[in-house]
C-alpha cells in the first residue's frame, strides 16, 4: 500500500538531532517507488531533492511518541515542528513571522502612543499620566528608579510614581516614561550584531537626543522625535533573536553610514530591521509618523509624504549618534544632499550640533544609576 506522506524541511538537521536524541542513530524510510532508503546521522534524508522533501507519517508518530514520554514533551512537539517549517526556505520570510519567534517582549512601549495623546491635549494634566503609568507595574518601577538617577534626582528620593511625575514636571515627563519604558526593551546585548547592552543602549539615547535636537530645529514634534529615535533599532532585538532561535551561527557585519548592518540583514531575511521595527510600532499602535519614519531611516528621501520631514531627521540625528559613538576613528560620514535639502541645513550646521549632543550623552550615562 502505498504510504501518505507529509512535508517537512530537510534543512534543519538539528531538529532530528533532538527529536531522537542523538546524531548517529541510523533509520530508514520508504521512498515513493517503495524502496527503504536510510536516513544520514544528522537527520538530513538521504534521497533526490524532490523526494527528500517528505517525511512517513510513522516517522512523525515516532517523534510524538518519544517526546510526549515527558510532561513538557507537547510543547517540545510544538516547538521542534514550528522550527522545522520556519526553516523550510519554501515558506517566505516576512518581518510578522520574525516577530512572531519573540517571547517576553517587555510591553512597556504600548503606553507611548497613549502618552503622546495625553501630552497634546491641553486639557490633560498630571494625574492622567500617572494613571497611565501606573497599568505597568514594571514600567511604574522603572519610572521611579529613573527619577532618582542623577540625571532627574534633586532632592529626596521619590518613592511613589506621583512623586516622580511632579518631580520632572509636565515638559519633561515624556522623556522620562519614553527612556523607562524603551529601556526595557532596548537595554541587552544583540549577540549577532556583536553589540553589549552599554552600546546598544547609549546608540539609542544618542540618536533620541540628536533627532530632539533636529526636530527643535526645524520646527517637528520633539517628543515624537526623541521617542523615533529611541527606538530606531528596536527591529534589531527581533533579529538577533530569531537568528538565535533559528540556531544559525552568524554574525551580521557593519558597512558603516547610512546602511549600518542593513546590507547582512537583507542577505540573511530579505528585510531589514527597519521593516521589522516598524512592524513591531505597528503591532504596538504607534502612529503612522513613527512607523514611516523608522521604516525609510535608509532611504528617508523615498518616505511616503508627509513623512518625509521626520525621515529625514532621523536620518541626521542617525549620522549624528554614529559620529559621537562610533568605534572605528577616521571613518568618512558624509550625510546625502537630498536629505540635507530637505532638512534646509548644511552639512556644516548639521554637525555643528555635535558639541550640544556629546553634552547631553555625558550626562546620560548616568540616567539609569539609582542613587
Amino acid at each position: 500500500m502505498k504510504r501518505h506522506l507529509r512535508p517537512v524541511s530537510r534543512t534543519y538537521p538539528g531538529f532530528w538531532r533532538r527529536v531522537f536524541g542523538s546524531s548517529s542513530c541510523e533509520r530508514e524510510r520508504v521512498d515513493r517507488s517503495g524502496e527503504r532508503q536510510p536516513l544520514d546521522k544528522l537527520g538530513a534524508l538521504s534521497l533526490s531533492k524532490p523526494q527528500a522533501d517528505y517525511v512517513s507519517i510513522a516517522e512523525i508518530g515516532l517523534i510524538i511518541v518519544r517526546l510526549t514520554a515527558d510532561p513538557a514533551g507537547t510543547c517540545r512537539l510544538t516547538m521542534h515542528l514550528i522550527m522545522a517549517v520556519y526553516a523550510n526556505p519554501a515558506v517566505r520570510l516576512t518581518p510578522a513571522r520574525v516577530l512572531g519567534t519573540l517571547r517576553q517582549l517587555s510591553p512597556a512601549p504600548m503606553i507611548l502612543p497613549r502618552l503622546q495623546r495625553l501630552l497634546t491635549n491641553p486639557n490633560s494634566g498630571l494625574f492622567e499620566i500617572v494613571e497611565l503609568v501606573r497599568l505597568d507595574a514594571a514600567l511604574t518601577a522603572r519610572v521611579i528608579q529613573v527619577s532618582n538617577s542623577a540625571w532627574f534626582g534633586r532632592g529626596a528620593t521619590c518613592q511613589t510614581i506621583e512623586e516622580a511625575v511632579n518631580r520632572v514636571g509636565f515638559h519633561q515627563v515624556h522623556r522620562l516614561v519614553a527612556t523607562a519604558a524603551v529601556s526595557t526593551v532596548m537595554e541587552k546585548p544583540l549577540a549577532v550584531y556583536g553589540l553589549d547592552d552599554k552600546t546598544v543602549w547609549r546608540s539609542s539615547v544618542a540618536c533620541a537626543f540628536a533627532a530632539e535636537m533636529l526636530a527643535a530645529r526645524v520646527g517637528e514634534d520633539v517628543a515624537e522625535a526623541y521617542t523615533i529615535g529611541l527606538l530606531h533599532t528596536v527591529g534589531r532585538v527581533a533579529v538577533d533573536n530569531y537568528l538565535r532561535w533559528k540556531m544559525t551561527p552568524v554574525e551580521l557585519t557593519d558597512t558603516g553610514f547610512p546602511n549600518d548592518y542593513s546590507a547582512a540583514e537583507q542577505a540573511q531575511l530579505g528585510f531589514s530591521q527597519a521593516d521589522v521595527g516598524s512592524a513591531m510600532l505597528k503591532n504596538w499602535e504607534f502612529g503612522p509618523l513613527a512607523v514611516e519614519a523608522l521604516r525609510s531611516q535608509y532611504a528617508p528621501l523615498e518616505a511616503l509624504l508627509p513623512y518625509d520631514r521626520m525621515a529625514a531627521i532621523l536620518y541626521g540625528a542617525r549620522l549624528l549618534q554614529t559620529v559621537v559613538c562610533q568605534v572605528r576613528e577616521g571613518i568618512p560620514i558624509r550625510a546625502d544632499v537630498g536629505v540635507l535639502e530637505a532638512l534646509r541645513m548644511t552639512e556644516t550646521e548639521l554637525l555643528g550640533h555635535l558639541p550640544d549632543l556629546r553634552a547631553q550623552l555625558t550626562k546620560a550615562r548616568q540616567m539609569t544609576e539609582a542613587r
